[in-house]
C-alpha cells in the first residue's frame, strides 16, 4: 500500500522560484476523522487544527518524525489509515533553501459544508532560471499499525534535492507524416535531451482538437486565447511595472491538447558548437527551429 511520488520542478522563466507548498491535499473528515502527527524518536500523537486564514498549525519538519496520518480510531491498531511521508530536514541548509520546511494541517469547515482535513508542506526556496528541484513523498494506505511502521522506514527516502543532470541522456523523436512523437520505428528523426539541462527549454507535442493536427511547441498555452490583464497595483507602487502590460492566457478555452513532453532543446546554438539546427513541424504549418545535440543528425 505504498505510492511513491517524485515531482520535478524546472524553472524556465526569468524570475526565481521562491516558494513551494507541495504536496497539498487531504482526506475526508467523515472517513478518517483523527489526525496523527509523528514525533522525533518514533512516538506519535493525536492533533487538532483549524484550516483558515490564520491560526493554522505550522510545525517544522525537524520537530516531527517525518510523517502525518489520518485514521478512524488511533486506539485501534487495525483501524483504516492513510499516511503521508514528507521526510525530515537536515540541520544545515543548502544555498538554494531560504527557510525551513514546515507541515501545516487542519479541519476545513464542518462535515456538511467541506468535509475536508487539509495538509500542506511549505518552504522558501530560491530556484533560479535554468535550475531544477526534485521533491519526493509517499502515500501509505492500510491499517494504522502498518502505515506507522512503513512510514518510519520510508522517512529517509523522502525530501527535496537538486539533481545531477546528464547531458548525454537523450530522447529519440520520430516525425512521421508531419507528426512528432517519442514513439516510432526505424531510425529516429532526431534526439532531444531527456533532462532539463540548463539553457534548454521543454518541447511538447500538442494537438489542435479543431483540426486534429499534432505539432511541436515550446508553449503549453500556444493555442489558448488571451485577454489583457488589468494591473492591480497603482502606479506609485514599487512593483507596478512588474504587472504592467501582462496578458491572461485562457487555458480553459484552449483547443490545444498536450499529447506528451518530447524532451528538451536549445532555442539558440551553444558556444561549444556541439549542436545542429533542427526544424520541427509547428502550429499552422510553420516550422519550430531548435538546436539539438549533434548526434541527432538524421
Amino acid at each position: 500500500g505504498a505510492i511513491e511520488v517524485t515531482q520535478s520542478l524546472s524553472n524556465f522563466g526569468d524570475e526565481d522560484l521562491s516558494y513551494l507548498n507541495a504536496p497539498w491535499g487531504g482526506v475526508r473528515h467523515s472517513s478518517l476523522p483523527q489526525t496523527i502527527l509523528s514525533e522525533p524518536g518514533g512516538a506519535w500523537k493525536k492533533v487538532n487544527g483549524k484550516w483558515g486564514w490564520e491560526g493554522i498549525p505550522n510545525v517544522p519538519f525537524k520537530d516531527t518524525g517525518g510523517w502525518i496520518a489520518w485514521t478512524v480510531d488511533a486506539e485501534n491498531s487495525q483501524s483504516p489509515s492513510l499516511s503521508l511521508v514528507f521526510g525530515r530536514e537536515a540541520e544545515g541548509m543548502p544555498p538554494w533553501k531560504m527557510g525551513r520546511n514546515n507541515i501545516l494541517y487542519g479541519t476545513a469547515g464542518n462535515v456538511e459544508s467541506r468535509n475536508y482535513e487539509v495538509v500542506e508542506t511549505s518552504c522558501n526556496v530560491r530556484i533560479a532560471p535554468g535550475e531544477t528541484l526534485l521533491l519526493r513523498w509517499y502515500l501509505l494506505a492500510g491499517t494504522f499499525a502498518k502505515t506507522r511502521e512503513r512510514a518510519q522506514e520510508l522517512v529517509p527516502q523522502a525530501g527535496m534535492w537538486k539533481p545531477p543532470l546528464d547531458a548525454s541522456l537523450v530522447q529519440p523523436v520520430w516525425i512521421s507524416e508531419g507528426v512528432p512523437s517519442s514513439q516510432g520505428s526505424g531510425k529516429p528523426t532526431l534526439y532531444l535531451y531527456a533532462q532539463p539541462i540548463p539553457g534548454t527549454v521543454p518541447v511538447f507535442a500538442m494537438e489542435d482538437t479543431r483540426t486534429g493536427q499534432v505539432f511541436a511547441t515550446l508553449d503549453p498555452y500556444d493555442l489558448a486565447p488571451t485577454a489583457p490583464f488589468p494591473n492591480p497595483l497603482p502606479a506609485s507602487h514599487p512593483q507596478h511595472a512588474l504587472y504592467e502590460n501582462r496578458v491572461l492566457h485562457l487555458q480553459y478555452k484552449s483547443p490545444g491538447k498536450l499529447k506528451e513532453l518530447l524532451g528538451y532543446a536549445r532555442r539558440e546554438a551553444s558556444p561549444n558548437g556541439n549542436f545542429i539546427n533542427i526544424l520541427l513541424p509547428g502550429a499552422n504549418s510553420s516550422n519550430l527551429s531548435l538546436w539539438t545535440p549533434k548526434m541527432s543528425n538524421p
